[in-house]
């Protein structure tokens, strides 16, 4: 090796470009630092010879994590599971000096998108709250970070000010992210070999995302604001307004208006079925999303399984059965009982006679000074007279 450097991230693969004396190699490798006292084991990803110089890429591992996966899913188990899913799948090896505590958190569920390797390890590792990167010998390790001071004594050269970097001169290049120097988070360490030295360049964390997967985050976020328009977003209700519409409060901290506020007022509710409107109580969980992919028209499109307090149906009319040809009865609708007639018939007595609504009439005789009443007891019967004329039910 006559030149390079070795790029080390705090989530990721290691990736060496090193400029040879000979022709590259293919398959695994191994680059040997100061006789073997410092060693990385990768794989070759790309060599090439042009007019006696030559070069070679090696990542670190087995070279399996920008391999395509399939889909998978996982239910009910510990993370340790869908990790190793991964790295057999990926041909890769899991580090012994794995956080054990996080190997043994339980899931619920986890689905595998269909991807790299890496994007699968770093979906997986971003949901509990860990990280991964391949080390020195190859392996995978993972595990929640712990920022432990680096022992190791070094000479500043630079200071990056504004870029939150430092240069510094050890003997080997021994210094890894995931430590911190001098109080601040070694985000990525970039070792350069030259001829007669070797030179660490440190970058320090920012946003508690990894420098290089931050730049290209950020980058990604200008690029595509919009998308932050296209997905749901869980928000809760914070109260609902005379003409219908939600003020929430989505949890994802973009669309608030100030940290801790309630965020997005004015949303339409969007059910899914004409007719239907909702009111819908404090503190209900629903889905936001904004109609066209435009955050000024943002909408609510479903909620969870709190009962809302008003559910209101209109239509033209509204069938309850296919056949339904009969209206709905509702409170206070007028019902025809029928009629009651009474006559004199002397010297003391009365008739009267109940003409029910359908059938035939039932004569009472009242006769004598007694009052003797004949027959002694009957069913009165009544029909709904008026009814809905939009519900109708068979």
């Amino acid at each position: 090796m006559l030149s390079g450097e070795i790029v080390m991230p705090r989530v990721g693969a290691w990736l060496a470009d090193l400029a040879l004396d000979a022709a590259p190699p293919a398959g695994a490798c191994t680059i040997s630092v100061a006789d073997g006292a410092v060693t990385f084991r990768g794989t070759v990803v790309r060599g090439n010879s042009f007019r006696e110089r030559h070069s070679v890429l090696v990542v670190g591992g087995a070279g399996g994590l920008s391999g395509y996966l399939v889909h998978y899913q996982h239910r009910a188990a510990p993370l340790e599971t869908p990790l190793k899913a991964i790295l057999r799948d990926a041909g890769e090896a899991l580090s012994e000096s794995s956080d054990g505590a996080t190997l043994r958190r339980r899931l619920t569920s986890w689905d595998r998108r269909a991807g790299t390797a890496g994007d699968a390890l770093t979906a997986l590792l971003d949901d509990a709250g860990a990280s991964w990167r391949v080390l020195d010998d190859g392996t995978v390790w993972v595990g929640a970070e712990t920022w432990p001071a680096a022992t190791v004594v070094l000479q500043t050269t630079g200071d990056g000010g504004s870029q939150d970097s430092v240069e510094v001169a050890t003997d080997l290049p021994v210094l890894r992210p995931g430590v911190t120097v001098g109080g601040r988070k070694v985000s990525t360490a970039i070792h350069r070999f030259e001829p007669s030295r070797v030179r660490t360049r440190l970058l320090f964390e920012r946003t508690g995302m990894d420098r290089l997967r931050g730049a290209f985050f950020g980058l990604a976020r200008q690029a595509l604001a919009a998308v932050d328009y296209h997905p749901s977003y869980a928000a809760t209700v914070v109260q609902q307004q005379g003409n219908g519409d939600l003020e929430v409060r989505v949890d994802d901290e973009r669309f608030r208006r100030t940290e801790g506020g309630t965020g997005i007022a004015g949303a339409k509710v969007w059910p899914g079925v004409p007719g239907i409107s909702y009111a819908l109580k404090k503190g209900t969980r629903v889905l936001v999303g904004f109609l066209d992919g435009l955050g000024k028209t943002p909408i609510v499109t479903g909620w969870h399984s709190e009962t809302p307090e008003r559910v209101s149906l209109e239509a033209d009319r509204i069938n309850l059965g296919d056949g339904a040809t009969r209206g709905v009865a509702r409170l206070n609708d007028t019902v025809a009982a029928g009629t009651l007639t009474a006559v004199a018939v002397p010297p003391n007595g009365v008739t009267i006679t109940y003409t029910p609504p359908s059938g035939a009439p039932v004569v009472i005789a009242l006769v004598g000074t007694g009052l003797t009443v004949t027959p002694a007891s009957g069913a009165i019967a009544g029909n709904i007279s008026s009814a809905s004329s939009k519900s109708f039910a068979e």
